[in-house]
């Protein structure tokens, strides 16, 4: 049996946290890297990077996407997206820019629902989805073939 590595999560959103007027919120379709263009392609093009800049340092990053293959843990239907893999530069680590991406992403995705995971070790990660509202729903692993599987529900 594999070791359960990942908190699988419905994300549902508390509202809007505001942005400071230092930073910029982007959202972007551009494909600039073999990891973007695959994620397009297999969600059909549901594709979006949501970023924060300060100028012109990049400072989070949040992708969004359709329901693909490797997201077993998803349910098979329409009106589902997948958020991640979320980035925070260390520089601007804990002021609330992880929080504010995953709130706008409920904001400007009412009618979907939302799935997030994250490692469990990764404890920054967790809380921010906590926090945004997230409600864990199972425990998984990666398979060797590259799958997010369920392995016990909550």
């Amino acid at each position: 049996m594999k070791e359960n590595c990942y908190i699988y999560y419905k994300l549902v959103g508390w509202g809007r946290s505001e942005l400071a007027q230092e930073f910029e919120l982007k959202i972007s379709r551009e494909i600039t890297s073999l990891h973007h263009f695959l994620f397009a392609l297999f969600s059909l093009g549901e594709f979006l990077e949501y970023q924060i800049w300060r100028g012109s340092v990049l400072c989070a990053t949040v992708q969004v996407c359709g329901r693909i293959f490797i997201f077993g843990f998803m349910p098979k239907k329409y009106h589902v997206i997948h958020i991640g893999p979320c980035w925070t530069n260390p520089e601007f680590r804990r002021r609330g820019l992880y929080n504010f991406l995953l709130n706008k992403i409920c904001d400007d995705y009412p009618d979907e629902e939302k799935y997030i995971f994250a490692h469990k070790s990764n404890v920054a990660s967790n809380n921010g989805i906590l926090k945004a509202g997230g409600v864990p729903f199972a425990e998984g692993y990666k398979s060797r073939f590259g799958i997010y599987k369920i392995a016990t529900t909550f």
